[in-house]
C-alpha cells in the first residue's frame, strides 16, 4: 500500500478532491519557509493587504514541510511524504494494538482495511487529518504497553501524553479514539501506573486548551481571519445534523469503506450485540458516542467533507475484520478482497488529477512574466484558494459579483491592489473588466492591470490572445 501511494507523490495539490485544503496547508508551510517560521503565527496568502494570520490547528504538518525546506528548498509534495510516512507508522501501530489485544488474523485484516478505506487518499494528502490519528494511534499504542508491561519504563507513558498532545492539537477531532484510554486504564496496570498515566494526560492536555482555547481565538480577534472552521455550537451543530440525517448516515456507513463495506460493519454491530462480545460492544459505544460529539459541534460541516469521518474508521475497520474472521476461510478472503476493490476502485482516480486543471500549475510562471512577485492580486475564485497559491502571490479571494463592484474594487484598490486574475472555469466564471488595462488572456485567465498606465513589463495585452 504504501508502495502504490508513491504514484504521484510529487504532484501539485490540483487533484479535483480537496485542492483547496492541501492548498492552505501548502501556503502556510511556504509562508514558514519565505516570511516567518514562527511556529504560532501561521499565515495564509489571501490576507489581502494584511498579513493573512490565521486562527488554525495547530500546523505541525505544516511545519514539518517547513523543516525539511530549510534542507532541500521548498516544494509542495514534502507534505504528501511526510503525512505517508507518519500514516504508515500509525498503521504498524495500530496493527500492534490489535494483535496484543485479539488476535494476529484480526490485526492483519483490520489493518489491511483500514489501509485501504478513505484512508488510502487522504494518507498522502497534504492534510492533517490522517497523520494527526496516527498519531493518536501511537499514543494509545504506548499507553497500552505502560499499562500492560509490570517492568515498563516511564518513557511509555510520556511518549503517550506526547503524542495524544501533537496529534490532538493537529486536527482536535482525531483525538475521538482516545476515549478508549479510560477502558484501558480501568482493565490494566497498578493503581501507580494509572494515577501515573492519567496525570500524564491531565499535564499534555493544557497545550491543547492553551491553542484551541486560548490562542486561536486570540488570532482570530488580532487579525480577524475565518477561513478555517473551528466549529459551532452544540444545538446548532445537531440541529443541522437532524435536519440532514440521511447524509449524515451515508458519511458514517459509506464513507469509510463503501457500501459493501458499510453493509458488513452493521452486519458486524448486529453479530458483535448477538454474540455479547463484551471489549467489541464497550469500544464501539465509546467512540460512537464521541462520533456523536464531534458530529454535533461540526453540523453540516460533517455532511459536507468526508475527511470528518476518519477519526472513527479504525474501531469502523476492526468490527469488519470481526466479521471477516467469524466467517470460513474461503468466505472470509473472498468477503475481504470484494471490499477491498470497491473500496480502491472509488478512490485510484485520486492519485492523479485531470488535463484541465494541469493549467493552473503554471500561473506562477504567468504571474512572473506581468507582475512584481511583491504585488498583491485579486483572483475571482472565492472561496477556493488554490489559485492564489499558484500565483505565488498575496491578495484577495473574490466573487465575479465583488470585482464587478466599484467601491468594492476601489477599496481593495485604495489598499494596494494591483492586479486581477480572471479564472474563467474550475475555480471562478469568466469575467470582462472593460474598462481596466488586460495584460493577458488565454482560454483559462485574464490577468488585468487596475491602473490605466503601460504595463512596467511592456508588454502589449492583446498580442498574447
Amino acid at each position: 500500500m504504501f508502495c502504490l501511494r508513491l504514484i504521484g507523490i510529487t504532484h501539485a495539490p490540483i487533484e479535483v478532491n480537496h485542492n483547496w485544503r492541501q492548498s492552505t496547508v501548502a501556503m502556510v508551510a511556504r509562508n514558514f519557509y519565505e516570511v516567518d517560521p514562527n511556529l504560532y503565527f501561521p499565515r495564509l496568502d489571501f490576507g489581502g493587504a494584511a498579513d493573512g494570520i490565521s486562527a488554525m490547528e495547530f500546523p505541525l504538518l505544516n511545519y514539518l514541510v517547513y523543516v525539511v525546506s530549510t534542507v532541500f528548498g521548498y516544494d509542495h509534495w514534502y507534505g504528501r511524504l511526510i503525512n505517508l510516512l507518519i500514516t504508515s507508522l500509525g498503521l504498524y501501530f495500530f496493527y500492534r494494538l490489535v494483535a496484543d489485544l485479539f488476535t494476529e488474523r484480526r490485526a492483519f485484516i483490520s489493518t489491511l482495511l483500514l489501509g485501504t478505506s478513505i484512508w488510502f487518499t487522504f494518507g498522502r494528502k497534504i492534510m492533517p487529518d490522517t497523520m494527526a490519528v496516527s498519531l493518536i494511534l501511537m499514543s494509545i499504542y504506548s499507553a497500552w504497553r505502560y499499562l500492560r508491561d509490570s517492568n515498563s519504563n516511564l518513557i511509555y507513558a510520556l511518549t503517550s501524553g506526547l503524542l495524544f498532545a501533537l496529534g490532538a492539537m493537529s486536527k482536535l477531532p482525531a483525538a475521538l479514539p482516545m476515549i478508549l484510554v479510560p477502558v484501558l486504564v480501568w482493565h490494566w496496570g497498578t493503581f501507580a501506573k494509572k494515577i501515573t498515566l492519567t496525570s500524564v494526560f491531565v499535564i499534555c492536555s493544557l497545550p491543547v486548551l492553551h491553542w484551541y482555547w486560548i490562542w486561536t481565538p486570540y488570532l482570530t480577534d488580532v487579525y480577524g481571519m475565518t477561513h478555517f472552521f473551528m466549529g459551532k455550537s452544540v444545538a446548532v451543530g445537531a440541529h443541522e445534523i437532524l435536519v440532514n440525517i440521511g447524509v449524515a448516515l451515508g458519511r458514517i456507513f459509506v464513507g469509510p469503506l463503501k457500501y459493501i463495506g458499510g453493509l458488513a460493519f452493521i452486519c458486524a454491530t448486529g453479530w458483535i450485540l448477538y454474540k455479547k462480545e463484551k471489549t467489541l460492544i464497550l469500544a464501539l459505544s465509546a467512540t460512537t458516542i464521541g462520533l456523536i460529539a464531534l458530529m454535533c459541534k461540526s453540523g453540516a460541516t460533517f455532511n459536507e467533507h468526508d475527511y470528518y469521518i476518519i477519526p472513527f474508521v479504525p474501531i469502523f475497520a476492526l468490527l469488519v475484520a470481526y466479521l471477516i474472521e467469524q466467517l470460513p476461510t474461503r468466505y472470509s478472503t473472498l468477503l475481504l478482497i470484494v471490499i477491498i476493490i470497491e473500496s480502491l476502485s472509488n478512490q485510484y482516480h485520486d492519485l492523479t488529477w485531470k488535463k484541465s486543471y494541469e493549467h493552473y500549475t503554471a500561473l506562477e510562471t504567468l504571474m512572473d512574466r506581468f507582475t512584481p512577485k511583491e504585488a498583491l492580486v485579486a483572483i475571482n475564485c472565492s472561496p477556493n484558494p488554490s489559485a492564489m497559491y499558484f500565483t505565488h502571490r498575496k491578495g484577495w479571494l473574490c466573487t465575479n459579483e465583488e470585482l464587478m463592484n466599484h467601491r468594492h474594487l476601489t477599496n481593495m484598490q485604495d489598499q494596494g491592489l494591483e492586479f486581477v486574475l480572471i479564472c474563467k472555469e474550475r475555480f471562478g466564471q469568466d469575467l470582462e473588466l472593460s474598462t481596466h488595462q488586460l495584460l493577458f488572456e488565454n482560454d483559462q485567465f485574464r490577468l488585468y492591470h487596475l491602473t490605466p498606465a503601460e504595463s512596467s513589463f511592456g508588454f502589449t495585452s492583446r498580442n498574447e490572445r
